[in-house]
């Protein structure tokens, strides 16, 4: 008796052989922690939220582009709607760049999808991915089969980012088999994004997963070199992918801490 295929396997399969700018298939490049993500990702049977941390250099936009271009392609239903946000136009045209370039380079994909401004249409099914800024009031009236959530941890903290992160979250139970993808680096525990990644860590709902830096391809002179030439807790964000305070911050949880001396909560 032939064995069925794994979960997630015709998208798995096509992202595996999607050309990168360098003429390798990603299955070709990709690392254990790339391949462990993606599965996790394509696989419709496990938690339908997930939160990757990596450090700079570590492929999210280019991984984010591809999980959601093979997923659209072989399995998104007809004409569903998905959506990938960016912290700003440019970050979600390097988004675009990325699903393009796959298209452009894959031999047979350019057939079987329809390449626009601001995303892309899978011909046979008219599934769509689209390609969006930080707008949230264009936000609460979708209604998405899969959510692409770019450097979550980059978002500025404003009315519109909160609201725009709340219209997401809230959109995903209107779809049973709706998914959220969340790539970013490390930021300031103090953002928004480290209280979702510490619900994440917790919760059965989602699969959290995080890569120490630096990135595991960078030569090691590259890694002293950037060190160089940012602060401290720069490169602990940026490359070690660690949570920490930025370099201004006045205070820090713990040094509140340290300075209270009494044992507890006083009497009025």
């Amino acid at each position: 008796m032939t064995a069925a295929p794994a979960a997630g396997a015709d998208a798995l399969d096509l992202l595996g052989g999607l050309v990168l700018d360098d003429e390798r298939t990603w299955a070709e490049a990709a690392s254990a922690f790339q391949l462990d993500d993606a599965a996790a990702i394509c696989d419709p049977t496990g938690p339908r939220r997930h939160f990757l941390v990596r450090p700079r250099g570590a492929s999210k936009t280019t991984d984010a582009a591809g999980v959601a271009l093979s997923l659209l392609v072989t399995e998104a239903p007809a004409r569903s709607r998905s959506y990938a946000y960016a912290v700003d136009q440019d970050q979600a045209t390097e988004l675009l760049d990325a699903v393009g370039g796959f298209v452009a380079r894959t031999p047979g994909l350019a057939g079987l999808v329809e390449l626009g401004a601001r995303g892309l249409t899978v011909r046979a099914s008219g599934a769509s991915l689209s390609i969006e800024a930080s707008d949230a009031a264009s936000a609460f009236n979708k209604r998405p089969w899969l959510v692409v959530l770019d450097e979550l941890s980059s978002w500025p903290r404003t009315g519109n980012h909160d609201r725009l992160w709340s219209a997401v979250i809230s959109a995903l139970p209107k779809r049973r088999d709706s998914r959220l993808v969340v790539l970013t680096m490390a930021g300031e525990p103090t953002h928004p994004a480290y209280r979702t990644w510490r619900r994440a860590q917790a919760s059965s709902d989602w699969r959290a997963a995080a890569i120490p830096g630096p990135c595991p391809w960078w030569a090691p002179e590259d890694v002293a070199a950037t060190r160089a030439d940012l602060t401290e807790s720069e490169f602990r964000r940026y490359v070690l992918a660690e949570w920490v305070e930025a370099d201004d911050t006045l205070t820090t949880a713990a040094d509140v801490a340290a300075c209270v001396t009494h044992p507890g909560p006083l009497e009025p």
